[in-house]
């Protein structure tokens, strides 16, 4: 697909095959997997991004909707698959530190956590009405972006959607990097798949720049995807700072939990200038016309 023939249609079809693509994996595959959830997990946020490229050119009230769907499925998921990661996570930590966890033997929350093995120990039916009702709402939607009609948009306000986005992204970046805090690391993360996903549609432009591109996004991505785990981690364990009752082995494991998410910072804060300092001076075509930055680093 040329650049210049990009139009609603073509972001409509993407949309409409992810969502296709993520019923056939709910219905097909074992959803006890978190591999699963997290496969179709990505497909939401790949449609979203998708529908954040256009929503604003066509400002419909029926891509609202569908925003909303694409969000709650999402939102949905994500619960059940989120257990699973968080109690992975906090076996490597028991593993690296047993002693320490002896002194935790007594924790209940712990042990209730450290002790369900998958999904289906999360509820197996709780788990299947999850799935079945996101696999509805998805091809009830899927039916109705069948049969709507997106015009034919200019591609000058396509790459000016996506010159939107990548400034979101560097606004975000600068306020993280200055007062980096758990919500706006988030946030970073949330804006950088955005970009990386809406690249996906312009990379006929320069494929040998954008291709380079998509996977260092993905690898910054994943160092704040990491980081947020370890935050909901001690959200899981119900920790509350600055509590005098707080037991001191608690205390050490969240101690230790902010070390593995000083060592993701430490290796995303050099990624990330580097990244956008680059963009910044990058005199690619692609770079010229949908994410010129103007500002110096």
């Amino acid at each position: 697909m040329e650049a210049q023939d990009l139009n609603g249609g073509d972001i409509k079809s993407a949309i409409m095959s992810y969502m296709i693509e993520a019923q056939s994996i709910l219905r097909n595959a074992a959803i006890n997997d978190e591999d699963v959830i997290h496969d179709v997990r990505v497909l939401m946020k790949k449609a979203r991004a998708a529908l954040k490229l256009v929503q604003p050119v066509l400002d419909n009230p029926k891509t609202e909707r569908l925003k909303t769907i694409l969000r709650d499925s999402g939102r949905q998921l994500r619960l059940l698959r989120e257990s699973s990661v968080l109690r992975r996570q906090l076996r490597k930590i028991q593993k690296k530190h047993p002693d320490l966890f002896k002194k935790l033997a007594g924790n209940e929350r712990i042990n209730l956590f450290l002790n369900k093995e998958n999904l289906d120990e999360d509820g197996s039916q709780e788990v299947e009405e999850i799935c079945r009702k996101v696999c509805s709402a998805l091809r009830t939607e899927e039916f109705r972006l069948k049969f709507s009609s997106w015009q034919r948009l200019d591609q000058n306000l396509l790459e000016g959607e996506i010159k939107n986005t990548y400034s979101n992204l560097r606004s975000v970046y600068l306020l993280c990097r200055n007062a980096p805090r758990p919500s706006r690391l988030h946030e970073f993360r949330k804006r950088g798949k955005d970009f990386s996903y809406q690249l996906g549609f312009f990379i006929d432009q320069d494929p040998v720049f954008i291709k380079p591109l998509e996977k260092k996004l993905d690898r910054l991505t994943n160092l704040l995807g990491k980081y947020n785990d370890m935050t909901q981690l001690v959200k899981t364990l119900e920790y509350k700072y600055y509590d005098e009752n707080n037991l001191p082995a608690l205390d050490e494991l969240v101690i230790i939990i902010r070390e593995i998410q000083d060592s993701y910072l430490s290796e995303l804060w050099p990624l990330a200038y580097i990244k956008f300092s680059s963009l910044a001076k990058s005199q690619n075509s692609i770079l010229n016309q949908v994410c010129i930055c103007s500002a110096q680093f």
